[in-house]
């Protein structure tokens, strides 16, 4: 899979890093609530185990006294759990038994549970403790704990451990958006490729379906059910289009000879208006045979019949056709092609694209004298077209100009059809290309750009 590391606005990108970042916001909020949960527990414990010694030793002061609850503490010391702490102290702090070195400094509020850092007897370093104290009648007060030191350490552990995993999550998210991001362009592509194949010309291309019934297979069969009644309309608007045009070119024929044999009669005779007549005519007629022929193109007509074309030869064969009608029109005609430079191509109709721009250069670069066909390769790209030094035409009416009857105001008053550059259009897009436009400062570059044959080399 082509991942476009370079455009980390694409939506693939989109799709790996949200994966992603869902997929570690999911395990972070986990290893949270686990974390989360076994503190509760843990703390829950501690307070259960504080509370109850609490208890018996403060039934005990009630039932005995605070002397036999002291010597009680002092000979029960040796027997008190591994993480228990406990001291008694009488008003004014003096301990009077315990297993606590220090007097822990205890908050003002004394009520509930405190964590407090202290020493027990027989031990090297301080240890965190959780407490709690009641406080006698007398004033006499009793501090009884759990150490917890072991459950930090334990909760602590586990936190590292949970970042460790989230680290180590990064990387396993990545991966699995990375797989699911594929799959999603997997489907994807033939839906790409389908329309790039309508795009070109091709009607009868359709996305493949997998009967899985999902939004994908949803998604083929939609675009299938359109193209389908996008191709029934098209055959039908190409064949009427073309049903006319055969209908309306035989009798604007006849028409026209008969106009012929008209002006060779007297009655005829020097007659401007018969001329003007027969010239119209023949306009109508070449802009019938244009549609025709760009109808056909978009057909696909031809697209089987591509043979290797030499660039160079064909441009050359066109600037001599030309050569009369540019050198009356004051333009010379220069040739810049590659040499070698050859493409697979339905010869007679890149021709006439050639021959459309190469014309249209004569008729509208008014003011140049020099009109370049020239043949040019990339790694991707075989680029034919013409360059001449007129006015040019701004950037803006580049795409509205290569539609069909589309002219300038500067060409409204030629005999033209306005679809020169439709049918250019037509022909570049039957061979998998573009017709590109853009400023020769000055003047207009018109190129017919195709992909470039595999065997081709650098340009």
């Amino acid at each position: 899979m082509r991942v476009p590391f370079g455009r980390l606005q694409s939506f693939t990108w989109q799709i790996i890093v949200t994966v992603a970042l869902l997929q570690l916001v999911a395990a972070g909020l986990l290893l949270s609530f686990v974390q989360w949960q076994n503190r509760e527990q843990l703390q829950a414990m501690q307070r259960d185990a504080v509370s109850h010694r609490l208890r018996d030793l403060s039934a005990l002061q009630r039932l005995q006294g605070i002397q036999q609850l002291a010597r009680t503490i002092n000979a029960a010391i040796g027997e008190f759990t591994a993480d228990e702490v406990i001291q008694l102290r009488v008003p004014g702090g003096q301990v009077i038994a315990g297993n606590i070195v220090d007097r822990p400094t205890i908050p003002t509020a004394r009520t509930g549970l405190y964590r407090i850092v202290t020493r027990r007897i027989g031990s090297a370093t301080p240890e965190r403790a959780l407490i709690t104290i009641a406080k006698f009648p007398s004033g006499e007060e009793l501090l009884v704990g759990s150490v917890v030191e072991d459950d930090f350490r334990l909760i602590s552990g586990f936190t590292q451990a949970s970042i460790v995993a989230l680290l180590l999550a990064i990387p396993l998210a990545f991966v699995a958006a990375l797989l699911i991001a594929r799959q999603i362009s997997t489907r994807l592509r033939s839906v790409t490729a389908t329309a790039s194949g309508v795009e070109q010309g091709d009607l009868s291309r359709r996305v493949p379906r997998d009967a899985s019934d999902d939004a994908f297979d949803e998604l083929a069969a939609g675009m299938n059910s359109m193209l389908d009644r996008i191709n029934e309309l098209v055959s039908e608007l190409r064949l009427v289009t073309e049903s006319l045009a055969h209908d309306l070119r035989s009798p604007l024929t006849r028409i026209r000879h008969r106009i012929e044999e008209l002006q060779g009669t007297p009655l005829a005779t020097g007659s401007p208006l018969l001329d003007a007549v027969e010239h119209d005519l023949a306009l109508v007629l070449k802009t019938l045979a244009m549609m025709l022929q760009i109808t056909r193109t978009e057909a696909g007509i031809g697209v089987d019949s591509k043979e290797a074309t030499d660039i160079e030869a064909l441009l050359r064969d066109i600037a001599e056709m030309y050569e009369p009608v540019a050198a009356e029109n004051g333009f010379s005609i220069v040739i810049a092609a590659a040499p070698g430079l050859s493409v697979p191509a339905h010869k007679n109709l890149l021709r006439q694209a050639l021959s459309n721009l190469l014309d249209n250069a004569i008729h509208y670069a008014t003011g140049g004298s020099r009109i370049e066909l020239y043949g040019i390769r990339d790694d991707k790209n075989v680029k034919i077209g013409v360059r001449d030094d007129g006015p040019g035409v701004a950037s803006h009416q580049y795409e509205r100009i290569k539609r069909r009857f589309v002219r300038l105001d500067t060409a409204r008053s030629t005999s033209r059809s306005g679809l020169g550059l439709a049918l250019v259009d037509a022909i570049a897009r039957l061979h998998s290309g573009e017709l590109v436009l853009g400023n020769a400062a000055p003047g207009l570059i018109a190129s017919v750009v195709v992909p470039a044959p595999p065997s081709l080399g650098h340009g």
